[in-house]
């Protein structure tokens, strides 16, 4: 059993150039309000009478009142309303399994949500084998939810699988013109469908309606070589990650950059994150490694590799944890490598409630969880390593 409780606190807020959608995205904005100031006092000019016998008033010569001009009230102009933090629910609490060895088990230890087998029929899932050098492993690569529905992108059939109240739905998508076009980021934003591949000879996003047609291609910024990592939409907006961790909004037809990130001591179990304004340390125990780094609110999401390093051929477990800004964990679920095909590119989902989804392709097929996140999980590392998994 793998503890996780005992996660260090520490981080380093510094001051740098605040972006409005760092604070949006990140939870950390803080609104100064001046106290309220004293009216100032009225100053009242005093005449002073004489007692003596009063004297005639000079005779005033009347004069016109000056007209004035009229003049045209100021034209405001209009400022976009603060986005609001996002609230989110407490990290709830579930009662222990019944069976202790699938304590923070992301399938065993969870809302399922959706479980979908593998094959060729209409309500099976898209899989590949990488069968030559111009293949890839495919399974679905991302999903999404909202109002209730759940969007799987099956990658492989180049489609939208929906769910909603127990049936399945599908909008269909143009085939890709090369292999490596592929859809691996999926976003929807109103009654829009934004997707793309995530590999490095993309140049552009596809934006489809909610029946598969392609309504436009919207050019890639200059990403200096990093390729597309995620696609979301927040606040209804879209929100594209490269993989260096720089943040652009969609804006007017163009992604326009919004704050740019960077880590220190990538690879090793403590990694310093400088997101926006924020800076934020975790630590995720030995022989671990970070990635797929993710703020929303006030925590952090990302999934962590735990390894040995004394073996020649890595062998590694994915664990998907949640942490505040402290570096404090507040959640975790583990993938049971043993029953894994594939990870998807994009397993996480945060709804806006700060509620963590998982996609998980294991042997079986494709399962959409809601984990019951726990400050412990039972870690079969050693048995992966032994079976050469």
């Amino acid at each position: 059993m793998i503890e996780l409780s005992y996660i260090p606190k520490r981080i380093a807020f510094i001051l740098l150039s605040a972006f409005m959608i760092a604070s949006s995205l990140c939870g950390c904005a803080v609104v100064n309000v001046p106290s309220a100031t004293e009216e100032p006092s009225s100053t009242l000019a005093w005449t002073e009478i004489s007692a003596e016998a009063p004297t005639a008033l000079p005779t005033e010569v009347p004069t016109e009142e000056p007209t004035e001009e009229p003049t045209e009230a100021p034209t405001l102009e209009p400022t976009a309303a603060p986005i609001p933090e996002p609230t989110l629910k407490p990290i709830e609490e579930f009662p222990l399994p019944d069976d202790p060895e699938v304590l923070g088990d992301c399938i065993k230890d969870a809302e399922i949500i959706l479980h979908l087998s593998y094959g060729n029929g209409e309500n099976e899932v898209g899989y590949s084998d990488a069968g030559d050098v111009d293949s890839f492993q495919r399974t679905p690569e991302a999903f999404v939810i909202k109002d209730g529905k759940v969007y799987i992108l099956d990658s492989l059939k180049n489609r939208v699988i929906v769910y909603e109240n127990g049936e399945l739905s599908y909008i269909w998508f143009p085939e890709p013109e090369h292999y490596y076009d592929y859809y691996q980021a999926i976003a929807i934003v109103y009654d829009r469908i934004y997707t793309c591949s995530c590999e490095y000879l993309i140049d552009a996003v596809s934006v489809f309606d909610m029946t598969g047609s392609l309504l436009e291609m919207i050019p890639l910024p200059d990403t200096n070589g990093h390729c597309v990592s995620r696609l979301i939409e927040e606040n209804g907006e879209l929100i594209m990650f490269d993989s260096n961790l720089t943040c652009y909004k969609l804006k007017d037809g163009e992604f326009i950059e919004q704050y740019a990130s960077s880590a220190e001591d990538v690879g090793s179990p403590r990694v310093t994150y400088t997101i926006g304004d924020d800076v934020i340390e975790l630590y995720t125990g030995k022989n671990s490694m970070q990635a797929g780094l993710r703020i929303y609110g006030n925590r952090v999401y990302c999934y962590v590799l735990t390894y040995n390093p004394e073996i020649p051929v890595p062998r590694d477990e994915i664990s998907y944890r949640v942490y505040d800004f402290n570096g404090d964990l507040l959640g975790a679920t583990v993938v049971d490598r043993r029953n894994v095909l594939v990870y998807p590119r994009n397993a996480m989902f945060i709804d806006s409630d700060g509620e963590l989804y998982i996609m998980c392709c294991m042997q079986d097929g494709v399962y959409i969880t809601k984990p019951h996140l726990r400050m412990e999980y039972v870690s079969h590392l050693d048995v992966i390593i032994d079976a050469g998994y």
